[in-house]
């Protein structure tokens, strides 16, 4: 199994969004939701888009040892194209807690913590699910060039020997 990364960003990622959802709930009053988009989610993973030392510790799917990929819940990374945009998904977004009337939600995941039947209301969200596939044509050695620098750096204009290196 890969190692990943102690920051529960990484390790976690819906725990974070949970997290996120519920401050900002409580920072508001618990009012009802009404935009299933998260304040604070979108800067606390920024970083890991934009910085490449963090970038680093999110998994990539791309990686040939796919069966050795990190646990289920990981956040990981993906490069590829956008091949077709399925029909949208409804899903209960959002819940009042039947135990403590306290809103949650189910964003990124696919169950709730409680039996949503029991919930005193729930918010119908909707997602837009991407069928993606690999670069076409892309090939090993390609991948591991795209860790190396640009091209004017010395140490990236020697080209790469056949095999990857």
């Amino acid at each position: 199994m890969v190692a990943v990364s102690s920051d529960p960003r990484v390790a976690q990622p819906s725990a974070f969004v949970r997290a996120e959802f519920e401050r900002q709930q409580r920072e508001q009053g618990n009012p009802r939701p009404s935009s299933s988009v998260i304040p604070g989610v979108w800067e606390g993973f920024l970083p890991y888009l934009s910085d490449p030392s963090l970038r680093a510790l999110v998994p990539s799917l791309n990686d040939p040892d796919v069966a050795l990929l990190a646990p289920n819940g990981t956040l990981v990374r993906y490069t590829g194209m956008v091949r077709d945009m399925l029909n949208p998904e409804y899903f209960a977004g959002a819940y009042q807690s039947a135990q403590t009337g306290e809103w949650r939600t189910t964003k990124y995941e696919d169950f709730a913590d409680e039996d949503l039947g029991a919930a005193r209301d729930t918010v119908v969200w909707e997602r837009k699910p991407l069928f993606c596939v690999s670069v076409a044509g892309e090939s090993d050695w390609v991948r591991g060039r795209q860790t190396r620098p640009r091209l004017g750096d010395p140490a990236s204009d020697a080209p790469a020997a056949p095999g990857g290196e």
